[in-house]
């Protein structure tokens, strides 16, 4: 299986219906695997948290580094896939042409079209 087949297997095992957020741990695990090996994050051991981060009025953003590194937090990987899935369904099913996300991060702004 290459990888976009295991991204999109890994997908739609995080975000089925019915499943418990502590029975997709695995898949969460596998995930950060795929992205660790698919990028070039350095190491825990190899990484500063301060710098690159922005002091903002609403507290401090995080900068790409330190965002990847939260694809290490199984718990919160899942809520956030989750939570983006369900954002997109809800917009898609008022929505009469693409759904725009809009990723927010210290150093770049994302933004994604869906369908």
């Amino acid at each position: 299986m290459n990888d976009r087949e295991k991204l999109r297997q890994l997908g739609q095992a995080l975000t089925a219906p019915g499943r418990a957020t502590l029975e997709v741990l695995p898949e969460a695990a596998a995930l950060c695997e795929l992205m660790e090996r698919r990028s070039t994050l350095p190491s825990p051991a190899g990484t500063t948290l301060g710098p690159g981060s922005t002091l903002l009025d609403s507290g401090l953003a995080l900068s790409p580094a330190e965002a990847a590194l939260c694809a290490r937090q199984p718990l919160r990987t899942i809520v956030f896939i989750r939570a983006l899935l369900a954002a997109i369904e809800t917009q898609a099913a008022a929505a009469s042409g693409p759904v725009q996300v809009l990723y927010a991060a210290a150093a770049h702004t994302r933004r994604w079209r869906c369908r």
